[in-house]
């Protein structure tokens, strides 16, 4: 028999368990950063915008709307740190989209909306609208729109 054909040495047998890309505990992390980078994603996504609908009040808002998005996100990331992931993460979106709608309906239809945040059947019909105002000015409008701050449809 050839050397090459000898059995070789028996190897150490690996651990048998969790493979080695496992994580058996949830790596620490900070809230601060992911936020603060999600927040300037999104402002560098809305850019392109400002390209085709004229920069002005609706810049701000959307300003607003992100930062008290990330806000709210690194603050529920913080409060459900000792939660499990997916409570932690759930918790996080659902609490982000119920201060995305209060912030745009104080900003935009405060007056229909209950306490100024809580939408409304007259709000919900403003934004609808407003989304019917919005269509029709992409359709039948030209670039670059000039931005009318929260008008009322007739």
């Amino acid at each position: 028999m050839f050397r090459a054909e000898q059995s070789a040495p028996a190897a150490a047998a690996p651990a048998v368990g969790s493979p080695r890309w496992h994580r058996d505990r949830e790596e620490r992390y900070g809230v601060v950063a992911p936020a603060a980078l999600a927040a300037v994603a999104t402002m560098v996504a809305m850019w392109p915008y400002t390209s085709v609908i004229s920069p002005g009040a609706w810049s701000f808002d959307v300003l607003l709307v992100v930062i008290a998005v990330a806000g709210t996100g690194m603050l529920l990331r913080r409060l459900l740190r000792r939660r499990a992931p997916w409570l932690r993460d759930v918790g996080t979106f659902a609490g982000q989209i119920v201060v995305a709608v209060a912030v745009v309906t104080l900003l935009i239809a405060g007056d229909t909306a209950f306490l100024g945040i809580i939408p409304t059947s007259t709000t919900i019909a403003l934004f609808g609208a407003l989304g019917a105002a919005a269509v029709e000015a992409v359709v039948f409008g030209s670039a670059p729109w000039t931005p009318r701050p929260h008008s009322r449809p007739p």
